[in-house]
């Protein structure tokens, strides 16, 4: 068996931006909503490997210099059966 890796495979949950008790209009109230990272944050905390996993060679060196950005590499996309969705963007796309 190979590696495994520690970065989620398509484990994404959704988690509703509320606004504030203080927004609210209630002061006092502590701010106990949870901090939530960035796909770009939680990207940077991943070792090396798991990086090279996710984009492969040619993208993870075009990120490392600076080419490419990961809002790059993500490509939205509209199907009339399917809906919104998200793909990647091919090396061709990237201009790499």
């Amino acid at each position: 068996m190979g590696r495994r890796s520690r970065a989620p495979a398509r484990t994404v949950t959704q988690c509703p931006q509320t606004p504030s008790w203080a927004q609210l209009g209630y002061s006092g109230v502590p701010d106990r909503r949870p901090r939530l990272s960035s796909g770009a944050e939680l990207f940077e905390q991943l070792d090396h490997g798991d990086q090279l996993l996710i984009l492969g060679r040619a993208k993870l060196d075009a990120f490392n210099t600076g080419a490419i950005t990961l809002a790059d590499v993500a490509r939205e996309t509209n199907s009339p059966r399917w809906g919104k969705g998200i793909r990647v963007a091919t090396l061709e796309e990237l201009g790499i």
